[in-house]
């Protein structure tokens, strides 16, 4: 954390955001099953099939690095999705990383030619 910033305030901060959607009628889900976020994504109408960055049959989403969010209206209705992943970038930077397909693909030189 920078500054003054605490664990503590992010908790806070991320509890009373999640009261406010819910008294707005949004509920909020977060998962790391991605087979389950896909399930979700494509049933969407008119959304663009899940990148394969965000798809377990291509890509390595390990738990603690990468989760989803759903938001539902007092319907049910999903109103929004997000995913987010963290890729270590430790031993590359992030222009190498993205050309080799290791932020999409498990085995970039096989699912190149499959996808």
């Amino acid at each position: 954390m920078h500054g003054n910033v605490t664990t503590l305030d992010v908790s806070k901060y991320i509890c009373a955001t999640n009261e406010l959607a819910r008294r707005s009628g949004l509920s909020i889900t977060m998962g790391e099953d991605f087979e389950e976020y896909v399930g979700i994504t494509s049933k969407l109408p008119g959304k663009r099939p899940t990148y394969p960055n965000f798809r377990p049959d291509c890509s390595d989403l390990l738990p603690g690095k990468a989760f989803w969010i759903v938001g539902r209206d007092r319907e049910g209705t999903v109103a929004h999705v997000q995913a987010m992943r963290l890729d270590d970038l430790l031993d590359t930077n992030l222009a190498e990383h993205l050309e080799s397909l290791k932020s999409c693909f498990k085995d970039p030189d096989w699912r190149c030619h499959v996808v």
